[in-house]
């Protein structure tokens, strides 16, 4: 797994170890000192008194204990820190018990007795990107929400005619008020349940800004559902990245491939991005098609791959701009597909990671547009998941080139791994 974090941002998130035997809460502490920030307890009441006292990012916790076990602990524990990330160390003799905390939500997920330690290091950074991600989703909701406050002051302070506009607000921000109820259990269980909500609240503001738009000297409302509707969308794209990069990090998102023609594909994905390019005024270009044989893709994630090079480009591309995308064949069979822009371009050295460290260099488009720097990484795990690669080549304030290419057959898809080999498991 590729990792989002620097070592300093890791070492800064806490992670609890709790087991009963001193040997083994020493030789935890040891093995990972270097790379994570580790506290012990040897029971399951200090562990409690020690999340009473600080945030904790993530609990590792043995499941035999005399005084209780790690599914009773983790119970005890979530009433106290629900947004920490609960992993249960055990052998296949308490398998019944993890499942079961698994089921109730309780456990996101479990060590096998014995680990190793490059096993248990790329399980605990995933389990601490979650935790962050989770609080990064935390604090857009609070700022949203800020701004419902706001605009709900105002349009109450002005007119009865927008009552019922403010009476829609409010059962949108109920809805919010839910999402931020099931946000801790986002990545397992509520894809849909934080869609959803915001695809009504873009609506609720579609029919204020049209409603605005008929009020003489209501201005500075539409200025402000504005910023509401840039606060939604950048909201929207960040939960559907996560969620996004989630499954496919857990595995739990396969490739469907079927034999299609690339360039029609492409055709697909360039009719969903032309109206921003349009709107930006950055004009696109595509090269005239090559008559390429069909191959075997998921035609959906692939056009999500190049809708996402495609708005890339258009973010960093200044009006007036150019991007010029083309379909060729590459060596033995495969077939390449690229998106060059007359954008801001960045450092050759940025440019040779920036699928792989994304969020690392994400900055703001030309025109303010906000990033989350995940898009380019799911670009990249989809290609690869394809048998494929990515790259990008690049020269600041002259432009970059964006591309992959595909086999003519993706590798064999697994529906996920033998039951022998799931040794680890993250909800």
């Amino acid at each position: 797994m590729e990792a989002l974090l620097t070592a300093d941002e890791i070492r800064a998130c806490p992670i609890l170890y709790v087991d009963d035997e001193p040997d083994n809460l020493q030789g935890f502490k040891m093995t990972f000192r270097r790379r994570f920030s580790v506290t012990t307890a040897s029971s399951g009441a200090e562990a409690l008194a020690i999340l009473r006292q600080q945030e904790v990012a993530v609990v590792v916790t043995d499941q035999r204990m005399p005084e209780m076990t790690g599914v009773e602990l983790i119970a005890k524990a979530r009433e106290i820190r629900p947004d920490t990330v609960y992993l249960i160390l055990t052998a296949f003799s308490d398998f019944d018990a993890m499942v079961a905390g698994i089921n109730t939500g309780a456990l996101s997920g479990y060590l096998s007795k014995p680990w190793e330690r490059a096993e248990v290091e790329t399980i605990l950074t995933t389990a601490i990107e979650r935790h962050l991600l989770s609080r990064r989703l935390r604090e857009r909701n609070a700022e949203l929400a800020a701004i419902n406050m706001q605009l709900e002051e105002k349009v109450l302070d002005r007119t009865a005619e927008l009552e019922a506009t403010v009476s829609r607000l409010n059962e949108a921000n109920a809805q919010l008020a839910e999402l931020n109820r099931l946000k801790d259990d986002f990545v397992a269980f509520c894809s849909h349940d934080l869609k959803s909500p915001l695809t009504a609240l873009m609506g609720y503001l579609d029919l204020m800004e049209v409603r605005l738009a008929r009020q003489p000297g209501m201005e500075v409302f539409a200025g402000t559902v504005s910023t509401m509707r840039t606060v939604v969308d950048e909201m929207t794209s960040l939960v559907l990245h996560i969620l996004d990069l989630s499954r496919l990090q857990s595995g739990r998102d396969d490739i469907r491939p079927t034999v299609a023609p690339l360039e029609r594909t492409l055709e697909r994905a360039l009719a969903t991005m032309r109206p921003l390019a349009e709107t930006k005024g950055v004009g696109v270009e595509v090269a005239p098609p090559c008559g390429l044989p069909p191959i075997e893709h998921d035609v959906e994630r692939i056009q999500q791959v190049i809708s996402n090079l495609l708005s890339n480009a258009i973010k960093f591309t200044k009006p007036g701009g150019r991007i010029e995308v083309s379909i060729h064949p590459g060596d033995g069979g495969r077939q390449v597909v690229e998106v060059a822009d007359t954008g801001i371009g960045m450092k050759p050295e940025d440019a040779a990671r920036v699928f792989t460290d994304g969020q690392s260099l994400r900055r703001p488009g030309t025109q303010g547009e906000n990033s989350s720097g995940l898009g380019l990484t799911i670009c990249h795990r989809l290609v690869a998941m394809h048998g494929g690669s990515t790259w990008a080549t690049s020269t600041p304030g002259v432009g970059s080139v964006f591309g992959f290419e595909l086999p003519p057959h993706p590798p064999a898809v697994s529906t996920g791994p033998p039951a022998a080999s799931r040794q680890t498991m993250l909800a």
